[in-house]
């Protein structure tokens, strides 16, 4: 996850005559935007807590990218609040995760929960999204361990998507460019747009940190934006 100031710099050098590059680092930005909130709905084991610490700074390091956005605000509350937070997780943290998202979850983390008839896990619905996965060539990751509608396996789907943008762009490949726009439109408006906020709203009900207020709130501004961004209908 690296997105400094000095990478914008590098990466858009070679790409300055052919393409706009206040587009490039949008699609740049939105891509590690996702790959972040991929890591705050994993659990926050040391590596992961450090991805998100240095990500979170990384993000408040190119603020000039996003900070005209609607979503910017609830944002950067949440990328302060992380980098102001020890380099230890807290216990009250890792507590909270576990009860909120991962052991017998109060506010469970996939979209078969919220938009499947009976709710049910490991059914049509994962069955979909792993054939999503394989048609643009990629499995669930192993290092993710979970199930293929897990907030964050969907999350990190659109950052690949961010990234295949990224690619047609440098290339100088409209189709590729303009292909990798409408995976994001369709998975937006037919996957997370549709059931996210109903995860927020779980989560909201009932976490007792505010920090997880924070998180579900600045993922739900995000995805709201991307949503009038890519023009979902």
């Amino acid at each position: 996850m690296n997105l400094s100031a000095e990478r914008v710099e590098e990466v858009f050098s070679s790409t300055r005559s052919r393409i706009g590059i206040e587009h490039m680092e949008v699609v740049m930005f939105r891509q590690v935007a996702y790959r972040l909130f991929t890591y705050l709905f994993l659990y926050p084991e040391d590596d992961n807590y450090k991805i998100i610490r240095s990500g979170a700074q990384e993000l408040l390091d190119v603020e000039y990218i996003w900070e005209e956005f609607s979503f910017a605000p609830s944002f950067k509350q949440l990328l302060e609040a992380f980098t102001e937070l020890p380099e230890e997780i807290p216990e009250t943290l890792l507590n909270e995760f576990n009860r909120l998202l991962w052991v017998k979850p109060i506010a469970p983390p996939y979209e078969s929960y919220y938009l499947a008839p009976d709710g049910r896990l490991r059914g049509n619905t994962a069955a979909d999204l792993e054939g999503v996965y394989r048609n643009a060539g990629l499995g669930v990751s192993s290092k993710l361990n979970e199930l293929p509608d897990h907030v964050a396996v969907e999350l990190e789907f659109m950052s690949f998507l961010c990234s295949k943008e990224v690619e047609g762009m440098n290339s100088g490949n409209d189709q590729e460019t303009a292909a990798a726009q409408e995976e994001q439109r369709k998975f937006l408006g037919q996957h997370l747009g549709v059931w996210f906020p109903k995860f927020a709203k779980q989560v909201k009900s009932n976490t007792k940190e505010p920090i997880y207020n924070q998180v579900v709130d600045a993922a739900f501004q995000f995805l709201r934006s991307e949503m009038e961004y890519l023009k979902v209908r």
